[in-house]
């Protein structure tokens, strides 16, 4: 007569003892549980699988007992969670991060941007040098140094407890950030998969450096006198640029496999420069006078006529055009 492997109970004692410990958390008896908490004990959920493989074959009851213990032990560990300090950071959070103006004459900001939908602009308070509300699962970590010369940075860190999360509460989980619009900035910009729309239009930039990620970019970028070098490396996500007015400004490029479309002022006097035209297209305004001519159709030197004696000069350089194609207007 053939054997027949004894019935597990395993599987449906662990999905039922941990469906209680989530109604028990839901109802406010212990600690908060998450996919992510769970997830925190998984040497453990290992072990009792192991376990099972082993001897659970062999015994049905013996399969029960190893998840009912595996049930009680995990229960054990996560009302014991707060005084072990497992905190979790697997809940949504919204948070408010600011310093204020003070004697702040120059701002060095930087800004390590995350999954979420993000806004940049001038802050509304003219007495504060940055404000944020951050909506977020995992970590922000946000420093503020010196003096008259200010050092901004935030950023954002994701933990295995937010791996595995799942937004039940439907909170809208995005950034607004403000810079103030009087204080000259350096500004750094690491973006990342959420979309991003910055309007800096009325700032005061002595420099910015974008990083792309696979989030698409809006950007209006202000008008200087005395100028300022804007360096984009734009990734894989969509990307567009807005340049404002009268000014002196340098535009570097290091194209990625998203479009960019790049909108300049109306009689602006302008030298664009193509030093690597990649795979992708690029598209020119009308009535620029090409002067120099690179080995592919798409490198070489563009600029309008006067620019040499132009009070404002705009100048694009594209180092690198990568894939996407390159609009400039």
């Amino acid at each position: 007569m053939e054997n027949r492997r004894p019935r597990s109970f395993f599987w449906p004692i662990l999905l039922i003892g941990i469906g209680i410990l989530w109604l028990l958390s839901n109802m406010g008896f212990i600690s908060g549980v998450t996919f992510g908490t769970i997830f925190r004990f998984w040497p453990l959920i290992l072990i009792v699988i192991g376990l099972d493989l082993i001897v659970g074959r062999f015994s049905g009851i013996l399969s029960a007992v190893i998840a009912i213990l595996a049930v009680l032990i995990l229960a054990a560990l996560l009302v014991a969670a707060p005084s072990l300090g497992l905190h979790s950071s697997a809940n949504a959070n919204v948070e408010t991060f600011s310093a204020p103006l003070a004697e702040a004459e120059f701002a060095e900001v930087t800004l390590d941007l995350s999954s979420y939908a993000t806004t940049i602009k001038t802050v509304q308070n003219q007495n504060s040098l940055f404000d944020a509300e951050i909506g977020y699962y995992g970590e922000m970590r946000f420093t503020d140094s010196g003096t008259t010369n200010r050092r901004i940075r935030l950023e954002h860190y994701s933990s295995p407890d937010s791996w595995f999360n799942i937004n039940f509460d439907q909170l809208a989980l995005r950034w607004d950030i403000g810079l103030n619009p009087d204080v000259p900035t350096d500004l750094f910009v690491d973006g990342g998969s959420g979309s991003i729309n910055m309007d800096l239009s009325k700032m005061a930039l002595t420099a910015l450096t974008y990083d792309g990620g696979s989030g698409s970019m809006d950007m209006s970028l202000p008008t200087s006198a005395d100028g300022y070098t804007a360096s984009l490396d734009t990734g894989s996500g969509s990307v567009r640029v807005r340049i404002s007015g009268s000014q002196n400004l340098t535009l570097e490029l290091d194209g990625g496999s998203g479009s960019t479309n790049i909108t300049l002022p109306a009689n602006t006097a302008v030298r664009i420069e193509a030093l690597d035209d990649g795979s992708g297209s690029l598209r020119v305004p009308t009535g620029l006078d090409q002067i120099e001519f690179g080995d592919d159709r798409d490198e070489g030197v563009w600029q309008s006529d006067g620019f040499e004696a132009a009070e404002y000069q705009i100048i694009i350089r594209i180092k690198d055009a990568g894939s996407g194609s390159i609009t400039i207007r």
